[in-house]
Formats: C-alpha cells, structure tokens, sequence
C-alpha cells in the first residue's frame, strides 16, 4: 500500500466521519486451508453479509458455511481485500443539518475490492447513501 493510498484512506475517513474496523487480504491467507482465527470469527459473524459482497446469489449466502464460502472464493479467484467499515447513526435535529452522532452507536458494512484504495469510494458511496437515509428518519420521527 503506497502513502497516497494511505493518506486518501486517512483524510476520507476523517472528512466523510467512517472507521476502518477489519482488513484482510484473502490472496495472503490461501496458502493453507486454515484461516487466521481473527478472520473467520469476523466471517462466522456476517457470513450471510460476507457472501453476498464475494458473489455469492443470495439464496446460497442465507445457508452458506465458512468451508464452502472460503472455496467459492478460492475458486471465483477472489484474492483482494475483504474490508469492513463503519459509520457512526446521525440522528438530526429538526429540519437542519446538524445532528449528533456517536461511535456508540453505529452500523458497518463488508466490501470486496481488488486494491484497498478501490475501497474508499465504494466506502463514501455507502456513507452518503446511510447518512440520506439517517436524514429521513430524522424527518419522519419529528413529524
């Protein structure tokens, strides 16, 4: 990972208000058909989520095990970063643009890319499209 990717990565996410809470790089753990602990308690927790963000149709991600989903992947050639993030719920106050938010209470997504800095855009896509939704709500509960 170069400085520019890190650095794009640093200022998004203090810009856009997301975190980084797990990375893993799937091409360096298929040397072995042990998985690093930390990565399968990660996909044990979302592996429906997880699935879906692979390739996986949504009919075999809602029944899917960790042995078949780390084959599919081996198979579908799927070596890059399995990255999830998160972003803080912004509850907003009135009709305004202010809102509070805490790292108490917050929602994450998985995304699948083949370069980490392919990650960022699809991280600030989410961010916008949560924060629209956050924003509707906001509305909708003051009503």
């Amino acid at each position: 990972m170069t400085k520019e990717v890190n650095a794009k990565i640093v200022d998004s996410a203090l810009q856009k208000g997301w975190r980084l809470e797990a990375i893993f790089h799937l091409g360096g753990m298929t040397a072995d058909d042990a998985y690093p602990t930390a990565f399968e308690d990660a996909v044990d927790e979302d592996i429906e989520d997880v699935a879906r963000v692979l390739g996986v149709s949504a009919g075999r991600a809602a029944t899917i095990d960790r042995d078949a989903l780390f084959e599919f992947a081996r198979l579908k050639g799927k070596f890059g970063f399995l990255v999830l993030a998160a972003t803080p719920v912004r509850p907003y106050l009135a009709d305004t643009e202010s809102y509070s938010a805490s790292w108490n209470h917050y929602r994450s997504k998985w995304f699948y890319v083949e370069e980490l800095g392919a990650a960022v855009p699809a991280i600030e896509t989410w961010v916008a499209k949560e924060r629209a939704d956050d924003r509707r709500r906001s509305r909708r509960d003051a009503q």
